[in-house]
């Protein structure tokens, strides 16, 4: 991704929270984010959401959480070839009126603190004052809020990426396993952006980049299985050359298929690691995944960057369609099998309007029939385009911190529930049909799980913090960062 226009989303876009998934990029969005969720500054957009062995939709950044059948064939080894490359022409779900909006819901189930029964803590890991909380298991864990980015559950235990503590740019990463046990290994150092866990947790993938200082990309990639349960490194497979910037890891289409993004700054490509037959594919026409379910069946793909359509691609990975797509600037998350996805949605209008941001409209002051180039693209500024940027400034103005946490139907984009909740963080699927996220409400924060079915209950009782919540001071942290 070009580093200034990523940077400007991810400023204006409060909503993208899911993982960078390119070199220099990762870690300039990640702080950016970061400072958002400290300040809640700029709240802006539609949110993210993530899909791994643990399945995030937390508030997080902008390039790109969660068993798995064999995904087909078409491209040899591999699933079935498909030439989409986000703009296939397919209406939208939004267009459709399929896709949730922005502009809240009368059947929202409203979610209040004060007013939630105390259930079960997360299924899920979570981190909170310097241990990892596994079911009934705490492991001391020391890193500080700033340095944790992913943490997802895997067989026995969890694994965890984190950033050293006094790391200049985005050279040093390691990826720890934390066991049920107590027992905690480094089990990687290197220039590492993401960990994606296998649909039976037994499996963990990341790539160790060599960075190109003057570029910022990688020059020589190293992608890397780890086999939980037998404590080692089962897969090998060095990319060098023209393929050096091949392996950003995406993700598990099965226990023999890793999808690789290209992870320089303007990524190109995405690709499959047969990890049996040691080779890398081609796979789809889009710029890079973003993420996927657990089952592997579904999967939010993105454009290229010089792609006109930037809305978000939810694809069928077995066939290779697009199933319908996010507007821009929402990522969604998906449940443990492919089933649901979720979305955090800020009330008030939607951000973008004819391709433009608000803000980036607002800030220009345009007058109407004026043409202003955005991002190197030329647009005629309209009444609507000006009505509707005051309409989300003065949203924006007036904001009270709630936000729409939206269950759609993964294959069709289809809302199932919405839920009303206050300044919702770090939403992360337990399972199929059950997701937990922070909400903050006043002088209060806790976790809080919400169901399919529209039900919900405190996962951790309400604590007092000061807000905004402090980056050092925030008492929790969820999956994928």
């Amino acid at each position: 991704m070009n580093i200034e226009r990523l940077v400007k989303d991810t400023v204006h876009d409060m909503g993208e929270q899911v993982p960078a998934r390119t070199g220099l990029a990762d870690d300039v969005l990640h702080q950016a984010r970061r400072r958002k969720h400290a300040t809640r500054t700029a709240v802006v957009g539609g949110v993210t959401v993530a899909a791994m062995a643990g399945a995030t939709v937390g508030v997080t950044d902008p390039l790109g959480l969660w068993s798995a059948p064999d995904p087909g064939t078409g491209i040899e080894g591999g699933p079935a070839a498909a030439g989409q490359n986000g703009s296939s022409g397919n209406t939208s779900a939004a267009e459709e009126g399929n896709a949730p909006g922005n502009e809240g819901d009368a059947s929202s189930t409203v979610v209040e603190l004060d007013g939630l029964d105390t259930g079960d803590a997360p299924a899920t890991p979570w981190y909170s004052e310097g241990a990892i909380h596994l079911g009934d298991a705490e492991v001391p864990f020391d890193v500080s809020f700033g340095h944790l980015r992913e943490l997802e559950a895997v067989e026995g235990g969890a694994v965890a990426l984190t950033a050293h503590e006094d790391d200049g740019e985005h050279r040093g990463h390691a990826v720890h396993l934390i066991r049920e046990n107590g027992d905690v290994e480094k089990i990687a150092e290197s220039s590492i952006f993401s960990i994606r866990v296998s649909a039976d947790g037994t499996l963990v993938a990341w790539a160790e980049h060599e960075m190109d200082e003057a570029t910022g990309s990688p020059v020589r990639t190293t992608v890397r299985v780890y086999d939980v349960t037998a404590g080692e490194v089962v897969h090998s497979r060095t990319q060098e050359d023209d393929l050096g910037d091949v392996g950003g890891v995406a993700g598990f289409l099965d226990d023999n298929q890793v999808v690789l993004n290209s992870a320089k700054n303007s990524p190109d490509g995405v690709y499959i690691w047969n990890i049996v037959e040691d080779s890398v594919t081609s796979w789809l026409d889009y710029g890079f995944a973003r993420s996927f379910a657990p089952s592997g069946t579904v999967g939010a793909f993105m454009p290229p960057n010089d792609a006109p359509d930037r809305d978000t691609s939810i694809v069928d990975t077995e066939t290779g369609e697009e199933m319908w797509t996010a507007n821009r600037g929402t990522f969604p998350g998906f449940s443990a099998e492919g089933e649901y996805a979720a979305l955090i949605m800020l009330h008030g209008p939607s951000p973008w309007i004819d391709g433009v941001h608000a803000q980036q409209i607002l800030e220009l002051e345009p007058d109407v029939g004026h043409t202003v180039t955005i991002n190197g693209e030329e647009f005629t500024i309209t009444q609507e385009m000006l009505d509707h940027a005051r309409k989300y400034r003065e949203r924006q103005e007036n904001s009270d911190g709630r936000r729409d946490l939206v269950i759609v139907d993964a294959a069709t984009g289809e809302e199932v529930t919405r839920f009303d909740v206050p300044d919702p963080a770090q939403a992360t699927w337990e399972s199929n049909d059950s997701l937990v996220f922070q909400a903050t409400e006043d002088d209060e924060t806790a976790l809080v799980r919400c169901t399919v079915g529209g039900e919900c209950e405190l996962a951790t009782e309400p604590r007092a913090v000061d807000t905004p919540i402090d980056v050092s001071d925030s008492p929790y942290l969820l999956g994928e960062l």
